[in-house]
């Protein structure tokens, strides 16, 4: 079973040890933008304002004051780099709106209409009109230093990317269509004028040359960086069979042949991934953000907001992000996705490829709700902040709190579970808590520590062992929830409860503070330190194993093992009825 954004790893706080330059690789073109330039595309509306960068890094000679400058092209603009300027001036997009006006319509374009609608604007440096959802537009997304000033009015044109009629209205910077067949804010889009002068100026963009930024000394500094890592801290010296002297031989060589950037960074991937850990692993300076984004709850996705897993040969939803559209649209976790657009979604990597795509447009889904019909769903995609939330409620008729904890790689998850059981403890007595890890794929030693002090007061929480020694990892004291000190608590456990639920379970059960409750855990426990290296990537590296509060038990390769063993396809029945949940409640419910 493999998690479309799988978060199953146990990690200690980020310590950077190398300086990064800045920059991204973006698969779509076999681009980098690095620099001010990946600044500016960050900060400046990026892919819906500038759209994917169809060049590398030029010199070019301006148009404007026929002076060279350091460009790149996107999809909707040209940047140019003024070092003689102050950030944030030192980038400035080309005036391609007025270059591409003059170019199509030298007399100016036929049948302009000023928007006189209340509010309307008249901009007396150029004497247009700007008003409507354009201005709107215009307000919201940089205004006049990322759009400029209107330099004509509203009118009808083709459009030269499909060939259909919009409404248009040309500015220095950039042309806005208008496309009422969409929802907003993405019934105004931006034409893609970099596009259109890159083909003018250099021909056809399809099928650039793969965009390299390091150099073949920096290739090696990387390979150098990442193969002494893991010589140096890697908790199994005999690297698991793997002859790590012979690896870097061979990975030397193809690495100082690869054609790309990107090629280097799978190759890099590859080479760790030959350690068969299941913890370790190498990320690109892409992946390396996106991963500080996730734990950060900042990731942004386009799609319908779930997470789907191939479980028993169907691809279900497993975590549902809270005010996402498929939250609005009814969709459950653990509803199994059958098909996207007519095409069906029969493994785990169908359900992106398939379901996400660009904002504002539309996917219909055949959903199967467990015990139900499958019946159609048309969902409106959005940018969706991904990001796991702690959620929990009173089990029907009883006044027993069920709190599902996804993950414990969000910053802040243990306090987000404390603050849902304190609201309900607010309604009303609660008689005993069911925490559900069984799709929990672990994360922070942190969180894991501050979700066991809610429940545990004081005392140990197993130990790492390192090639430096064991280190006791404690429970901090004073923490326990007043709500429920005393009360019976249930853990539901699975096969994919992975690492730092690995732990959670064994130190509640060691503890005797709680049940656990349904099948072994994975028993994949190795604690994940990160190494930030040259160039924006990182190197995410299993540097201990770990020991129960005994100092003596392993969960590697044995799992945790349940006081109560219940083993059933929980995940196909309606969410009431889920046996493993209701034998937490009648276990509750008989402990009192």
């Amino acid at each position: 079973m493999a998690l479309v954004i799988a978060v199953t790893s146990l990690t200690v706080a980020p310590a950077p040890t190398h300086a990064q330059v800045n920059s991204r690789i973006f698969p779509e073109t076999g681009r980098t933008v690095q620099g001010r330039f990946l600044d500016y595309w960050q900060k400046n509306g990026a892919l819906a304002q500038q759209g994917l960068p169809i060049s590398a890094e030029m010199q070019e000679k301006s148009d404007t004051d026929g002076k060279l400058y350091t460009v790149q092209y996107f999809e909707r603009g040209v940047f140019e780099l003024h070092p003689e300027n102050k950030a944030p001036h030192d980038v400035l997009l080309s005036l391609l709106g007025v270059r591409y006006y003059k170019q199509r319509y030298p007399n100016g374009a036929p049948a302009q209409t000023p928007n006189t609608t209340p509010g309307s604007v008249v901009f007396p440096e150029t004497g247009r009109r700007l008003g409507g959802l354009f201005l709107q537009y215009w307000k919201s997304n940089g205004g006049l230093a990322q759009q400029g000033y209107p330099i004509s009015d509203e009118f009808q044109e083709k459009s030269a990317t499909d060939g259909k009629l919009y409404t248009v209205q040309y500015f220095e910077r950039a042309v806005f269509e208008l496309h009422p067949e969409n929802k907003a804010p993405h019934n105004v889009l931006l034409s893609l004028l970099g596009t259109f002068q890159h083909e003018a100026k250099y021909g056809a963009v399809s099928s650039p040359p793969p965009a390299n930024v390091l150099a073949a000394s920096q290739r090696m500094e990387l390979l150098d960086a990442v193969w002494r890592r893991v010589r140096d801290s890697y908790v199994y010296t005999d690297f698991r069979g793997v002859d790590w002297q012979a690896a870097y031989n061979e990975y030397r060589s193809k690495i100082a042949a690869a054609r790309a950037d990107a090629d280097v960074y799978n190759l890099l991937s590859e080479m760790i991934e030959k350690l068969d850990d299941k913890h370790s692993g190498f990320l690109n300076p892409e992946q390396a953000a996106e991963d500080d984004a996730l734990r950060r709850g900042e990731l942004k996705l386009s799609g319908i907001g779930v997470l789907s897993q191939e479980i028993d040969d169907a691809v279900r939803i497993v975590y549902v992000i809270p005010g996402g559209p498929a939250e609005k649209a009814g969709l459950l976790a653990f509803d199994i996705l059958r098909s996207a657009d007519g095409t069906p979604i029969k493994t785990s990597e169908d359900a992106p490829r398939l379901i996400r795509g660009p904002p504002g447009t539309s996917v219909k889904l055949v959903i199967e709700t467990p015990g139900k019909p499958a019946r159609e769903v048309t969902i409106v995609r959005e940018t969706v902040t991904f990001a796991f939330h702690a959620r929990a409620k009173r089990w029907a008729g009883t006044n027993i709190v069920y709190v599902n904890l996804p993950t414990f790689s969000s910053s802040g998850i243990a306090s987000e579970m404390a603050a849902e059981i304190q609201r309900l403890a607010a309604t009303g007595p609660i008689d005993g808590v069911i925490i559900d890890i069984r799709q929990n794929g672990g994360g922070l030693i942190s969180e894991l520590n501050s979700a066991l002090a809610l429940f545990i007061n004081g005392g140990s929480a197993g130990f790492d062992v390192t090639r430096a020694g064991r280190t006791e990892y404690k429970i901090p004291a004073g923490r326990v929830l007043p709500s429920v000190q005393g009360k019976p608590v249930v853990v539901l456990t699975s096969k994919a409860s992975v690492s730092a639920s690995d732990r959670f379970a064994a130190v509640m059960q060691d503890h005797k503070r709680a049940t656990i409750l349904g099948t072994t855990t994975a028993g994949n426990t190795e604690t994940v330190y990160p190494h930030d290296m040259p160039y924006g990537s990182r190197l995410m590296l299993a540097q201990a194993t770990y020991l129960r509060i005994d100092g003596k038990t392993a969960v590697e390769d044995i799992g945790v093992i349940p006081d109560i063993v219940l083993d059933v396809p929980w995940y196909q029945f309606p969410a009431d009825l889920d046996p493993q949940a209701l034998a937490a409640v009648k276990h509750i419910q008989d402990t009192k």
